[in-house]
C-alpha cells in the first residue's frame, strides 16, 4: 500500500476527523513516511501508540477487502485521481474505483440526471440526448438512481458507450437500488466505472445521498437535468453544480434556487 494512501486511511479512521482535517494536515507538508514510522506523533492531535495501531489495523482490512472485490484505492495525488475534482474548494482524499480508472480523466464528462419519475417524453428526450452525446464521445456519469440516472446509463451502454456511476455506499454493499444491481454489472461489463467515496463496508443512507451528488457534478465538465421539480433531490446536484461552476442545462420543468 502507498504510504500516502495507508495515512489517509488511518487518520480517517479517528472518529473526530474528516476529509477536509486529513487535507488540512497533509497541506502542512509533512511527510507520509515519517508520520507512518513516528505513529502518527505529528498529527496535531496526540493519539496513543495503541490507538495508532488499532487504526492502522482497520485501515489494512480496508485495503485488503478492496484488493479482494477488484476495486482500486486511489489517493488525491495519484495520477489516475479526477483532476476536475483537484480543482474544487474541497474534493475527497481517497476514492474507491471499480472498472475502467482512464475514465476518470477523459477529455469530456458530462453529468445525466433527473428525477426518479419522468414523464414518457422524458424518457425518449433522455435516450435521444444520451445517444447523441455518446457519439461525440462524451463518458456518462450519472448516480445509478431509477428513473432519469438509469435512462442515461442504459442508453450509454446500448449505444456502446462507456459511463461512470457514484454511488452513495462501499463497493462492498449490495448495490443500491437494488433493481440496478444488473445494470451496475453491466457498466462493469461494458467497460464503465463504479466509484464512491466510501470504505467498502460503508452502507447506504440520506445524508451519504446527498454526499454523492456533489461528486457528480465535480466529475464532470457540464450537468445536464433530463427533468426536475421543486421537491427534487436532483436539485442538491444543480446546487452543487452552480458552486463548482459547472454549466448546467436544465431541460424540463425550468427551477429558479
Amino acid at each position: 500500500m502507498p504510504p500516502l494512501t495507508r495515512l489517509i486511511l488511518i487518520l480517517l479512521q479517528i472518529s473526530y476527523v474528516g476529509p477536509i482535517t486529513v487535507l488540512n494536515f497533509l497541506a502542512t507538508g509533512v511527510d507520509p513516511v515519517t508520520v507512518l514510522s513516528n505513529n502518527g506523533k505529528t498529527f496535531p492531535k496526540r493519539i496513543s501508540k495503541q490507538l495508532w495501531d488499532e487504526y492502522e489495523k482497520k485501515a489494512q482490512e480496508q485495503w485488503d477487502l478492496a484488493q479482494e472485490l477488484g476495486v482500486t484505492i486511489i489517493n488525491y495525488q495519484d495520477a489516475t485521481y479526477p483532476q476536475r475534482l483537484l480543482n474544487l474548494d474541497n474534493f475527497p482524499p481517497i476514492i474507491y474505483a471499480k472498472g475502467d480508472q482512464s475514465l476518470l480523466n477523459r477529455p469530456k464528462l458530462t453529468a445525466v440526471i433527473g428525477t426518479r419519475e419522468p414523464q414518457a417524453t422524458t424518457i425518449k428526450q433522455g435516450q435521444r440526448l444520451t445517444k447523441y452525446l455518446v457519439s461525440r464521445d462524451h463518458v456518462i456519469v450519472a448516480g445509478l438512481a431509477l428513473g432519469c440516472d438509469t435512462v442515461a446509463h442504459k442508453t450509454c451502454l446500448q449505444n456502446n458507450g462507456q459511463t461512470i456511476a457514484v454511488l452513495a455506499h462501499g463497493l462492498a454493499q449490495k448495490i443500491y437500488p437494488s433493481e440496478n444491481i444488473e445494470l451496475a454489472q453491466e457498466i462493469i461489463e461494458s467497460g464503465g466505472l463504479l466509484l464512491t467515496t466510501y470504505p467498502p463496508m460503508t452502507k447506504v443512507a440520506p445524508f451519504r445521498l446527498a454526499e454523492r451528488d456533489q461528486w457528480q457534478s465535480g466529475l464532470s465538465d457540464k450537468v445536464i437535468v433530463l427533468e426536475t421539480n421543486e421537491n427534487s433531490g436532483t436539485n442538491i446536484t444543480i446546487k452543487y453544480a452552480r458552486k463548482q461552476k459547472r454549466e448546467v442545462i436544465i431541460l424540463k420543468n425550468q427551477i429558479n434556487n
